[in-house]
């Protein structure tokens, strides 16, 4: 248990420059530092013993030293921009936690690792309830995501257009809207309309801390799974000069069909239309929350 545990006692080869560390990056309380020993306490309570090693001994490697941080990618940033080197960024691991790993110069052969349990993500359709949450959501991230891509004011114009309350609970009401939640919270949104005789995905966004989890391909298999059944194909589009969404569509197997230029001429605000064949369509599909 770990109020059995008297301390954690790690040989590196300089502990008081690796206790100064720990208290500039994690912020751990150093008890003493006399130069060849120092202690820490770090707030899991248990105390970390810094020793320079003796005759014959030498300094910890391959050790990892796991760290509960309430935000993950703050404390990897933290830990970055005061030296320390990133050995994996923030992502969303298999087994339920977002981790990072971080290793620092005075901790030879150490690695940090930054870890947070995490709620798992439900994929579902949206409700009359989700509405407001819907548009504070496009609210939020349109215009940091489209900003650089379009300009300040072009990117509220696509939130003051296409996310009013009254489209979105239209939508809503039609069964278009696919929501990705974690712990209650929305992370991610998907809808889908016609063009014609075609279905088309029309929105696909993550918020930044979502994003390489794995949620867009899930929110565009969800998507379809709403599709009526024969539906022989789904089409998408984004602007050119969104290239991050060229790729990510293109890996996802929509194949680019044709560019519509913009009307201000701006190559950016063009319209690149995709189509990904649906032969066979899945058979599940998400449910309606209560």
């Amino acid at each position: 248990m770990p109020d059995r545990i008297r301390a954690l006692t790690l040989l590196v080869a300089d502990p008081s420059a690796a206790a100064a560390a720990l208290h500039a990056i994690l912020d751990w309380e150093i008890e003493s530092d006399v130069g060849a020993f120092a202690s820490l306490t770090p707030p899991s309570g248990i105390p970390l013993w810094l020793n320079v090693p003796g005759d014959g001994e030498a300094a910890s490697s391959g050790i990892v030293l796991h760290l509960a941080a309430d935000d993950v990618d703050a404390a990897h940033a933290s830990a970055v921009r005061r030296g320390a080197r990133s050995v994996r960024p923030p992502q969303d691991m298999d087994f339920g936690e977002r981790s990072a790993w971080i290793s620092v110069p005075a901790l030879p052969g150490v690695i940090l690792d930054l870890s947070r349990p995490i709620e798992p993500v439900e994929i579902r359709l949206a409700a009359p309830d989700d509405v407001p949450a819907i548009r504070d959501f496009g609210a939020e991230v349109l215009p940091a995501h489209y900003g650089p891509i379009i300009g300040a004011d072009a990117a509220q114009g696509q939130v003051d257009t296409w996310w009013t309350r009254a489209a979105i609970a239209q939508s809503v009401e039609e069964g278009r809207h696919v929501l990705a939640v974690r712990a209650g919270e929305i992370v991610g949104v998907a809808e889908r309309g016609r063009f014609g005789e075609d279905h088309v995905l029309y929105k696909l966004y993550l918020s930044s801390e979502a994003r390489g989890c794995g949620l867009g391909p899930r929110l565009i298999e969800a998507t379809i799974a709403q599709l009526p059944a024969g539906a022989p194909r789904l089409l998408t589009e984004h602007f050119a000069g969104n290239t991050r969404a060229a790729a990510f569509y293109a890996r996802e197997g929509f194949a680019e069909d044709r560019v519509e230029q913009h009307p201000s001429g701006d190559p950016a605000r063009g319209t690149v239309w995709r189509v990904r064949e649906l032969t066979p369509l899945p058979t599940s599909a998400p449910t309606r929350a209560s």
